[in-house]
């Protein structure tokens, strides 16, 4: 094995356990450690440079642009996380296949720069949709938050009552993850998609559908440093080929298509005659385009961008078609449904490390073009009042750092009290539970009637943290709801501490 190829698989675990570790939310990553590795994944480094100019992301943008010129797709072997683990499925496809070997496999243009163009448009129009559908961070994010996580938890729960039947109570259940199905099916999806091509193809997800592989394989056309063969000593034994992963090396014409090789170091020690090295570009890296080749991007940027701009009408329409009543509720940080809309490419981050489980993966709440994003699942669980985590950890700046005290203005939503339905004024029975939890007081108790008191509410003061949802008893429609906002607005400071009691010590619960 080659040094250059050792420092490749040493870099690339490193990178692809610790991503794994943030994306299903482990307290071995804090979010600092998360925002910097996060830097250097390109989809989220541009996204957050676009939307709050993170110095971090800016440099790490620079840096990878800045490697593919001088080494060509190092990304997508180093640092990727999609490409370690279809690293991963590749050699474990080695061991269960002896003498499998690959070969020069055709370039898929119309497909790679298709599909590019569905992810600049995306970034131009404001469709996260497009944005993170294919991208690989994001791709890896919701296969480890929306199928391991609850995967091994699950596992988890059924070992703990097996010791838990032979009288071991050490360990204590861990809470199952809240992923709806179709958003579990779509990670499905891709993880086996994803892992068919892997095990059959090598990087052949890399060449044809990745977007950032695509971008990146463009500015690597013009890369100093670059894989090449020696036509002079090489005597066309086709090693080089059988093992490269991208298939991009043609032994016949001893011709490299470095556009499409991802720097996996897997044929120089192959070859016998070392005809093969990585070094400095013999000859002017500008390639001859054919102008079919010209028009064929030509036209894919085209319909890209009108695909773009036609999935934008239709957003606002869905979403009030299905949802009708109570529009959906954006975290803190997100500013505004559009913005967040715009920026979130549905890594599901902010999902695995929620402390109540109230970020929820999305389906089509927001509309197609707002499809995977989280969204508050306030019917299950509700924000923390004293938390700001999702904040922190986002990678791309669809959710705006912000401090703890701006975090408790923040006005994600307005309460909606349904008399009609509440258990106070309808049936005349004793309950407080929703005015118990709030905590800024925005819902409150007044005496209804004589020894009966019955909540009422004040916009000015709510936060919409749907702790008064969360605890409402009547089921299946709460009596108390929170409205989502277009755009987040500023609370009034809460009338009273969140320590302060409405009642005394000696009061009993009134519900």
């Amino acid at each position: 094995m080659s040094p250059l190829k050792r420092i490749r698989i040493a870099v690339s675990l490193v990178f692809f356990i610790a991503l794994v570790l943030f994306f299903m939310g482990s307290a071995l990553i804090p979010a600092g450690a998360g925002n910097i590795l996060t830097s250097f994944q390109f989809i989220p480094a541009l996204s957050k440079s676009l939307t709050i100019a993170f110095w971090p992301s800016i440099i790490g943008t620079g840096v990878l642009i800045a490697l593919t010129l001088f080494f060509g797709r190092v990304y997508c072997s180093f640092l990727c996380p999609l490409g370690a683990g279809q690293d991963i499925v590749y050699r474990i496809s080695l061991r269960r296949k002896k003498y499998k070997h690959f070969g020069m496999l055709p370039p898929f243009p119309w497909i790679a720069y298709g599909l590019l163009a569905l992810t600049v448009s995306g970034l131009v129009f404001g469709v996260s949709v497009l944005t993170g559908i294919f991208d690989p961070f994001s791709i890896s994010g919701r296969i480890a938050a929306d199928l391991i996580k609850p995967g091994l938890s699950l596992l988890w729960n059924l070992i703990n009552d097996g010791l838990t039947s032979i009288g071991v109570y050490t360990f204590a259940h861990e809470a199952l993850p809240v992923i709806t199905l179709a958003t579990a099916l779509i990670a499905g999806f891709f993880l086996t998609g994803i892992v068919v091509m892997s095990w059959t193809r090598g990087r052949l997800y890399c060449n044809t559908v990745c977007p950032v592989g695509a971008f990146l394989g463009l500015i690597s056309r013009v890369s100093v440093f670059r894989i090449t063969i020696d036509a002079d000593t090489c005597v066309k034994c086709g090693k080089c080929a059988k093992v490269c992963k991208a298939g991009c090396i043609d032994y016949q014409n001893k011709s490299i298509d470095f556009s499409r090789c991802v720097a996996c170091m897997n044929c120089i020690p192959e070859c016998p005659e070392k005809s093969i090295a990585y070094r400095t570009a013999r000859k002017p890296a500008v390639k001859e385009y054919s102008t079919e080749r010209r028009e064929l991007i030509k036209d894919s940027l085209k319909y890209g961008i009108g695909i773009g701009a036609a999935m934008i009408l239709p957003a606002r329409l869905f979403g009030e078609e299905i949802f009708p009543s109570n529009k959906p509720v954006t975290p803190p940080g997100s500013q505004s449904i559009e913005r967040f809309k715009s920026w979130c490419t549905g890594c599901h981050i902010c999902v695995s490390h929620c402390p109540t489980r109230v970020l929820k993966p999305s389906f089509l709440e927001y509309g197609l073009t707002g499809m995977l994003i989280p969204r508050m699942d306030y019917p299950a669980a509700f924000c923390e009042y004293n938390c700001k985590t999702c904040t922190e950890v986002c990678p791309t700046g669809a959710l705006k750092p912000v401090s703890l005290a701006a975090k408790q203005t923040i006005q994600m939503g307005k309460v909606n009290l349904e008399k009609s339905r509440c258990v106070v004024y309808k049936k005349e029975l004793a309950c407080g539970a929703c005015a118990e939890i709030c905590p800024t007081h925005a819902v409150d108790l007044t005496e209804y009637k004589p020894g009966l008191w019955g909540p009422v509410t004040d916009n000015s003061i709510c936060v919409g943290c749907g702790a008064c949802q969360s605890a409402c008893p009547v089921n299946p429609v709460k009596a108390i709801f929170v409205e989502g906002l277009d755009q987040h607005l500023t609370a009034k400071k809460p009338k009273v501490s969140q320590e302060g009691q409405k009642y005394s010590a000696d009061d009993e619960f009134p519900f």
